[in-house]
């Protein structure tokens, strides 16, 4: 099986993640632990790095073949390399014959404002401006095309317990 959590910065995602990986078990492949890497190599959205992170992506699929992951992600509709990354793990999962789930997490404004100056999103390398997380709200929409195994998950007023448990009964994880 393969989760891939996809959402607006500062929703929760990987928080609630780290509780879906202990449930699985599965292993976590958070979207900074593959960026971060990339970043000391390459310019953030230079061709190198989209290359980069592609290729980083396939390795981290790859090495795991009987292991449930759970992706987390912020990627949006009107970025190509955004939904090339996406289309990238599902294929794998179609390919490899892994279960696909797509989540998308939803979360209003003014809460994810809230949430994104957590500090401990700094030392992460995460964005903690929500100025610029209003923009992202304005000027994108994730990317959640269909599939056999999608599901919305408005997190506004979850906790990260709730989203989980919520989680694991809608997949029917036992």
């Amino acid at each position: 099986m393969i989760v891939h959590f996809n959402g607006m910065p500062g929703t929760g995602k990987r928080t609630v993640a780290v509780l879906l990986s202990q449930r699985l078990p599965g292993r976590l492949v958070d979207n900074h632990s593959i960026i971060n890497e990339v970043i000391r190599t390459h310019q953030h959205g230079s061709p190198a790095y989209i290359e980069a992170v592609k290729a980083e992506t396939g390795r981290i699929l790859r090495l795991y073949p009987d292991e449930p992951l759970i992706f987390t992600n912020a990627l949006a509709a009107e970025r190509a390399e955004d939904r090339a990354r996406l289309d990238q793990i599902a294929d794998f999962a179609r390919e490899s014959g892994r279960v696909f789930w797509q989540i998308l997490f939803g979360c209003d404004l003014e809460e994810n404002q809230r949430r994104i100056v957590s500090p401990q999103r700094g030392p992460q390398q995460k964005l903690t401006d929500p100025v610029v997380l209003e923009g992202l709200h304005r000027d994108y929409t994730i990317y959640h095309p269909p599939a056999a195994h999608r599901l919305e998950l408005d997190v506004t007023r979850l906790t990260a317990e709730q989203a989980a448990d919520q989680l694991v009964e809608l997949l029917a994880i036992r």
